[in-house]
């Protein structure tokens, strides 16, 4: 009876020992991609590129003017001007973006988002464009003024009394600022809500939906060096971006 008893206690074990395995194998993707999220919690700064495709539908009618305009005076396709590139730094303290368009290959503006100040290079885009006025413009571009103002910057709340353009839901910069980590179980829970699957690098890919967006996106550290690669994608007509690449380098 005794031995009886004896070998289903060690098959209970061996089951439940079988049972643990297969139950870490299958969160180990997740074990390992929340333990690099809590490590760049800490991260002193975050460089990154984002590429994002802007809905023209979902404009506003002086969004909509505006961009008019510029497809006039630069002699470009709207599509040149819904495609644009960030690139720049993020910290606690304060986000820097390069903006660049499709149809050029400098950035066209820059823009400097903290607590305290949410301003755009105003003087830089009006050079983009008095450089790059459509031939037939000619003489616009003899009669075009140089910058002479006091201010090369104007500020969120500016562009949106004076143009219309409401930079804050356009592009939401200011989210690369505070940006914070759950815990490490919480990280695990929200990862085990997702799919995963490896790519050609052999790195972790999850896929998730999120606000309105099918998404995927890897967290791998390479020597020292925290990496978040993300894309994603919206089929609402009234979402501002249409669909988003982003890689984040956290130092």
């Amino acid at each position: 009876m005794m031995k009886t008893k004896t070998k289903i206690l060690y098959s209970a074990g061996i089951i439940l020992l079988i049972l643990l395995c297969v139950l870490f194998v299958w969160l180990f993707p997740y074990i390992k991609a929340a333990g690099i999220l809590q490590k760049a919690e800490s991260a002193q700064k975050i460089t990154y590129d984002a590429f994002i495709h802007i809905n023209s539908g979902s404009l506003s009618k002086e969004e909509k003017n505006l961009l008019d305009l510029l497809e006039q005076l630069l002699a470009v396709e709207e599509e040149d001007l819904l495609n644009l590139h960030f690139s720049g730094e993020a910290c606690e303290e304060y986000v820097i973006a390069d903006i660049y368009c499709q149809a050029f290959e400098t950035p066209i503006t820059e823009i400097y988002y903290s607590e305290d100040q949410k301003t755009l290079n105003l003087k830089m885009l009006y050079d983009t464009i008095s450089q790059n006025l459509a031939d037939e413009l000619w003489l616009l571009k003899i009669v075009l003024p140089q910058w002479e103002f006091e201010e090369d910057y104007v500020t969120f709340e500016q562009l949106k009394e004076t143009f219309g353009v409401d930079m804050e839901t356009l592009i939401p910069i200011g989210e690369l600022k505070d940006i914070k980590m759950p815990s490490m179980a919480e990280s695990v829970y929200l990862l085990s809500k997702t799919s995963v699957e490896k790519d050609m690098e052999g790195n972790h890919r999850f896929t998730v939906n999120y606000k309105g967006y099918a998404g995927q996106f890897s967290v791998v550290e390479k020597n020292n060096l925290i990496v978040i690669q993300i894309e994603g994608r919206t089929e609402r007509s009234d979402q501002k971006i249409g669909s988003f690449e982003a890689q984040l380098n956290f130092y």
